[in-house]
C-alpha cells in the first residue's frame, strides 16, 4: 500500500479518460462498481464514467474484491450483464 500511495495514487487521481475515444472504441465498455463499495473514489469514478458515456452503472456483488470473495454471485451477475448488453446490440 505504501508503494501505491507514494507512486501510483497521484497518477490515478489525475488521469482523465478520453471519452470521445472510448465512445469510438470497438470494445464494449461496461462501467461497473461493487454493491457494497459505498462512498468511495473507485465507485465515484465508475459513476462519472457511466454518466459521461450515457450508460447505466452496473452493480456487482461485493466491492472491488467481489470476484475473490463472492465468485459465484459475481460470475452470475457478470453473465447477466453480458447477456443484457448482447441483446441491446
Amino acid at each position: 500500500m505504501t508503494f501505491f500511495l507514494t507512486y501510483d495514487a497521484g497518477a490515478a487521481h489525475r488521469y482523465k479518460p478520453d471519452i470521445a475515444a472510448l465512445r469510438r472504441a470497438p470494445a464494449r465498455i461496461v462501467p461497473a462498481a461493487g454493491q457494497t463499495s459505498g462512498d468511495t473514489w473507485p465507485r465515484h469514478s465508475a459513476m462519472a464514467l457511466a454518466a459521461q458515456l450515457g450508460m447505466d452503472l452496473q452493480e456487482f456483488p461485493g466491492n472491488h474484491s467481489g470476484p475473490m470473495f463472492r465468485p459465484r454471485a459475481f460470475s452470475k451477475r457478470l453473465r447477466a450483464v453480458f447477456e443484457e448488453t448482447d441483446s441491446s446490440d
